[in-house]
């Protein structure tokens, strides 16, 4: 789902989450926020989003920040493929007709099962699987 023009999120009583087209921070004693402030102050509680309604009339309010929440969701879905290719790399290492030391399968077993808990690790899912992402090494 795409939100036509503009988003804003109070974020706290300092600082909005503005996106249009591009997310930026609206921080107290800046000109910007002012302006923020003073079309949304009063609509907007902390965690709310104002939304430019469908029909062009006004904003809608909705829980959450939606902005958010899709580049999230996107970060994840790219974290899982760049983690699903490294998994599809190792596969053949676990051939029952591949020749590997027990050792080296043990490895290899520890290093795939750290591939898949990834997702699960606290600040996941960092940049979607690029240089941020802290990729567990064999």
């Amino acid at each position: 789902m795409s939100y036509p023009f503009r988003t804003t999120t109070k974020v706290d009583n300092d600082t909005y989450l503005e996106d249009r087209g591009c997310p930026h921070e609206v921080k107290r004693g800046t000109e910007d926020f002012a302006a923020v402030d003073a079309q949304f102050g009063s609509m907007l509680n902390a965690g709310q989003t104002a939304v430019k309604s469908m029909d062009g009339e006004g904003f809608d309010v909705v829980d959450g920040c939606p902005m958010l929440e899709e580049a999230q969701a996107r970060n994840f879905a790219s974290l899982r493929k760049a983690r699903d290719a490294k998994l599809a790399a190792t596969d053949y290492m676990l051939a029952a007709d591949y020749p590997i030391a027990e050792d080296k399968l043990t490895t290899v077993k520890a290093y795939r099962q750290a591939l898949r808990d990834l997702p699960a690790v606290e600040g996941a899912p960092w940049d979607g699987g690029g240089s941020a992402t802290p990729w567990p090494v064999m």
